[in-house]
């Protein structure tokens, strides 16, 4: 069974509050125990995704994409707002990684998403989480803290071919 580097594992569902830096400030931390229990495929481990955000890491095998060599399947696009842009949580891919994932990952196949990854451009976001879905999620609460869930990318996108947009 291929378990990407990103996915957190049963063994690992401990959640705090802790400082990060790849958040710049407080950020939901949980421990590394990869290999530990059962993989949670639908649930990325908090502090991977975002080293993986922050240091443009490869969500399949862990190494570091090179400016040339990040790809992405547009799964950010169900969230997209044309007004403003795409926004993902998606870690980036390497070329060869897109192609284990395209074939063996489950949740591409079953949405139909593209065969063929795109090149990722890299603004970094950050996702703050509070409230009601910081105490139901992780069972802690904000107490006025302002806490990192996820890191995110975001780039602006105009549908229009280049050279509508262009003038």
């Amino acid at each position: 069974m291929i378990v990407p580097w990103i996915v957190s594992w049963s063994g690992e569902e401990e959640f705090e509050v802790r400082p990060c830096r790849y958040a710049g400030g407080l950020a939901i931390w949980q421990p590394q125990r990869q290999g530990d229990g059962v993989p949670r495929f639908a649930k990325p481990h908090a502090v991977r995704q975002r080293k993986a955000m922050a240091e443009m890491r490869c969500s399949l095998c862990g190494e570091r994409t090179g400016p040339e060599d990040r790809w992405w399947f547009a799964l950010g696009e169900g969230r997209m707002d044309l007004r403003h842009g795409l926004m993902t949580e998606e870690p980036p891919l390497h070329r060869a990684c897109a192609t284990i994932a395209a074939a063996h990952c489950p949740n591409l196949r079953a949405k139909g998403w593209p065969a063929s990854p795109m090149p990722m451009p890299q603004d970094l976001l950050r996702q703050i989480v509070g409230g009601l879905a910081l105490l139901q999620d992780f069972g802690i609460a904000d107490r006025g803290r302002i806490i990192t869930g996820h890191l995110k990318l975001g780039w602006r996108y105009d549908p229009r071919p280049q050279s509508e947009g262009a003038e």
